[in-house]
């Protein structure tokens, strides 16, 4: 796992309105390590191997992320899905706007593809 990129100065007393520009990148880590890392009980009985690169901007509260992440030998709560899945996203939030967090993204488990749209 790496994270790079420049950031800064921060915000005193506003954090998240601190600018930062950088790229996530994940490199076969695998998700129960990262569970326990990250001390989320959302990924409880969850595991298999992630890939991917992200591109992260943070400019005056305005947050936005996009890439795509691949998973290999997918397991949910102890059950093997047998196949891949991939993500392409494009993740918005602008709290300024008072609107929720708008995402597309396009999804693939196995053979399988969708698109979607979220707010």
């Amino acid at each position: 796992m790496r994270l790079e990129g420049n950031g800064g100065p921060v915000v005193q007393g506003q954090p998240a309105t601190t600018q930062f520009h950088g790229t996530l990148k994940l490199k076969q880590v695998g998700i129960a390590g990262l569970a326990k890392f990250l001390n989320s009980p959302a990924f409880a009985k969850t595991d298999g191997i992630v890939s991917g690169d992200t591109r992260i901007d943070s400019d005056s509260g305005k947050m936005t992320a996009n890439g795509q992440m691949n998973i290999q030998n997918p397991r949910v709560h102890g059950i093997d899905l047998g196949f891949p899945v991939t993500a392409q996203y494009d993740l918005t939030d602008d709290p300024r706007l008072m609107q929720s967090p708008f995402a597309t993204s396009l999804s693939s488990w196995g053979s399988r593809r969708w698109p979607s749209a979220a707010w």
